[in-house]
């Protein structure tokens, strides 16, 4: 006799014990009479119950049979509930003796059990820029009533459509949380985020939308990424966590590893999707964790673009250990990583708005890099002379994708020039200078803050040397434009100023 669950048995199960001298709690109440206690997995499914009256008894807990869903996995967390006055209740469980996960033949013994249906997530915030979600449905959904404890500490909070919690200036355009959402929250100091209410049902379904979005992690319990985005795997361009670690289907790449509670996650779809989180394999993911000890490491910004340098782009493959940086213009380090053997995903971080100094890319800002040789100890100028997508121009949540890599010296790819516009500001005309080294055919375009092209500086084949056109912007109205000069085996990019 199941109880009120419809539960199946198979080939194996774990037995879990219930004691006689259980600490056993219903809504903060000590149990008076019988109740039933059952265990489930990620999604819900009840996979063992029994009638608990204050008298030793157990559970079996029925695993999956070999190329089946109709049980616990190995490895799989197991989740308690009781049914109360008709209502299935979560419980949180304290362990005598095992694991509090499932394995066959394993056996395990409850020392304690409270069951609530109001519980409290505890999501910590570190000093900077995180990313945050909650598996909880709040009693009090208002951002602002959410963040009350802890607002002297908390600079801003945005949703993925850019509307704001600011408690600065008492600005609050989120409204109320929605369930299954992420945010990413700035916060002046490590602080504790607590939500207190009901549990959401890790099994719900929301919609994703085409494009860039954040989502939440619904589950209590961590789970591979891989695992948990394999229904919509076929729509997913790329996941990037608050630190810039990614999954990337295309290139079968997980440096996230697990999806874990209180977290959220930055995402982009192909098309829109209804998506519910997989029960998945009860395993858990591993990402080689990426650590560097020639380069620093870049602050975080809240912002970033994701550059690719798969194994196939390198001409001279690197040994494994030595490491890649990245650089802004002005030679400010804004992303490091190193070479494992495997396809790399390099974050550069962008400037952070909410700072009064430059700390990151500016959009439309050329990234540059350097490679060190971890055997020797010795730098090398780093050169992407052709990008399957993408560039080496920063646009925030940009996606590039290197196909040949070189080492400064390997080619004259590296003596090519773009010189800054003189003058700049300018009203009017303005003459841009370039070096060729040898004779190409050289575009040069004028684009928005945008990334729109608006005008032509040149498309000409030149001889090698240094060369010099006029451009005249009295078509364009003021502001700050881009000027980027393209050849087949470069770009460049360069900041040009308008004023009227």
């Amino acid at each position: 006799d199941y109880g009120p669950w419809d539960v199946s048995s198979t080939d194996c199960n774990m037995t879990v014990l219930l004691s006689g001298d259980l600490d056993i709690t219903v809504e903060g109440e000590a149990l008076s009479g019988s109740i039933w206690i059952a265990v489930t997995d990620a999604d819900g499914n009840v996979y063992g119950s029994t009638e608990y009256s204050g008298e030793t008894t157990s559970i079996a807990v029925w695993g999956a049979e070999a190329g089946l869903d109709n049980g616990m996995e190995a490895g799989e967390t197991l989740n308690w509930i009781v049914m109360s006055n008709g209502e299935a209740l979560s419980a949180n469980v304290s362990y005598d003796f095992g694991a509090g996960t499932y394995s066959c033949n394993g056996l395990a013994g409850l020392s304690s059990l409270a069951a609530t249906s109001v519980v409290t997530q505890a999501i910590p915030l570190s000093t900077g820029w995180n990313i945050w979600s909650t598996y909880v449905a709040p009693e009090d959904p208002d951002m602002g009533s959410l963040f009350s404890a802890i607002v002297d500490d908390i600079v801003i909070c945005k949703d993925e459509n850019g509307a704001v919690y600011w408690p600065a200036f008492g600005l609050n355009n989120i409204g109320n949380i929605s369930d299954a959402a992420g945010y990413q929250v700035k916060a002046d100091d490590d602080v504790t985020l607590e939500i207190t209410g009901s549990l959401l049902d890790p099994s719900m379904s929301f919609n994703i939308e085409e494009g860039w979005g954040i989502i939440g992690y619904v589950q209590q319990d961590p789970a591979d990424a891989v695992d948990m985005m394999s229904p919509v795997v076929e729509s997913l361009t790329i996941m990037k966590d608050e630190n810039g670690s990614v999954y990337w289907p295309a290139f079968g790449l997980n440096n996230i590893g697990n999806m874990m509670a209180g977290e959220g996650y930055q995402i982009k779809m192909t098309e829109d999707a209804m998506f519910a989180y997989s029960s998945g394999s009860g395993r858990l993911g591993y990402a080689e964790p990426i650590r560097t000890v020639h380069y620093e490491v870049a602050p975080n910004t809240g912002s970033n673009m994701t550059i690719a340098l798969p194994t196939t782009a390198w001409e001279v493959m690197p040994a494994i250990g030595d490491e890649i940086a990245a650089y802004d213009e002005s030679g400010r380090l804004i992303g490091s990583t190193s070479f494992t053997g495997d396809h790399i995903a390099l974050t550069v971080w962008g400037d952070d708005l909410t700072t009064d100094g430059k700390d990151g890319l500016s959009i439309g800002e050329q990234v540059t890099f350097k490679l060190w040789n971890s055997d020797m100890n010795t730098e090398s100028t780093l050169v992407v002379t052709k990008w399957d997508a993408g560039s080496d121009v920063y646009t925030i949540d940009g996606i590039s994708i290197a196909s040949n890599i070189i080492l400064s010296g390997d080619t004259s790819a590296d003596t090519y020039k773009l010189y800054q516009n003189v003058p700049n500001p300018f009203n009017g005309t303005t003459t841009v200078k370039f070096y060729v080294p040898e004779n190409v055919e050289v575009t040069i375009g004028v684009y928005n803050m945008l990334g729109e092209y608006v005008a032509e500086v040149t498309n000409e084949i030149f001889n090698a040397g240094k060369h010099e056109v006029t451009f005249n912007g009295s078509d364009l109205g003021q502001g700050t434009y881009f000027v980027r000069m393209t050849t087949e085996g470069f770009t460049a990019t360069k900041n040009m100023n308008i004023v009227k």
